[in-house]
């Protein structure tokens, strides 16, 4: 866990006693979540979930982070969300900036971005107050970029399950492809398909995996960049899959993940999730 700057916690944090009468220790329970929590839970701090968790009031709460923005102990951000796969689109400082068309390069579909549905008010720690590994998202693992930083928990399946969760649960494989590098990755191919995507750009591919052809070892060379795969779709045996890629531009730097469902990152990142026929 990062280390606290405690000066300029407690400096904030009597200025955020001081700025309204609050309930009965609220800016002691924000300031146990600000020393206590994962990094990945100071990132996006929902307002009204934090006051469903903690039993609080959700309009005091709202103007408690909104006061704690102010005074720079988080940042507030406004956040495009994906309605169908729940990824995050966009991340903003100021409603302004708002471009209401948008496009999720993993679902590859332009939207109009709605207020009510897609755009969410979010909290993440201020880097002067606790260092968070998010603040500095080109060091993360592929795993944390892809299911934390570019997704939300905030989608839920219709039995309350977060989609990022399921998503998380059925990817076999989450690999960087690094600029001016040979990168091979390995999976099982089963029945069904195996797709890549991109949560950076509109980079992705399909391949189907056929039963009816005897299994064997397959090699297949893909070449990504910044926006194409290519080949862009293809059939391979049952059986061990070996994916290659050839060297990147130098500017380029992609991640691939893939999914079993029995069906997700590019810095550029590229995620790869293998379907069952029967899913769908």
């Amino acid at each position: 866990m990062a280390a606290v700057h405690e000066k300029l916690l407690e400096e904030r944090l009597t200025s955020l006693r001081l700025a309204r009468s609050w309930s009965p220790r609220l800016v002691s329970k924000l300031e146990s979540y600000i020393r206590s929590a994962s990094d990945a839970e100071l990132l996006r701090v929902n307002a009204l979930r934090f006051a469903a968790d903690k039993g609080l009031a959700g309009a005091e709460t709202i103007d408690l982070f909104l006061h704690a923005a102010a005074l720079g102990l988080f940042e507030m951000n406004w956040v495009i969300l994906c309605p169908l796969c729940s990824c995050v689109i966009d991340s903003f400082r100021a409603l302004r900036n708002l471009d209401s068309h948008c496009r999720c390069t993993i679902c590859h579909v332009d939207q109009i971005a709605d207020l009510d549905d897609m755009i969410a008010v979010t909290f993440s720690i201020s880097p002067a107050v606790r260092k968070s590994m998010y603040h500095d998202p080109h060091q993360l693992s592929v795993a944390d970029y892809c299911f934390r930083y570019k997704s939300t928990m905030d989608g839920l399946s219709p039995d309350g399950t977060p989609f990022t969760a399921i998503k998380e649960k059925v990817t076999v494989a989450l690999t960087y492809l690094p600029p001016g590098e040979m990168t091979e990755l390995e999976v099982t191919a089963e029945n069904g398909l195996l797709r890549a995507y991109s949560p950076d750009t509109d980079a992705w591919f399909l391949i189907a995996v056929d039963p009816t052809l005897p299994a064997r070892e397959t090699r297949l060379s893909i070449r990504c960049d910044s926006e194409t795969c290519d080949p862009t779709d293809g059939t391979v045996a049952p059986g061990k899959l070996t994916l290659k890629s050839p060297i990147l531009p130098q500017r380029s730097r992609l991640s691939a993940s893939f999914v079993s469902r029995r069906t997700s990152r590019c810095r550029r990142s590229i995620s790869l999730r293998s379907c069952r026929e029967s899913s769908f």
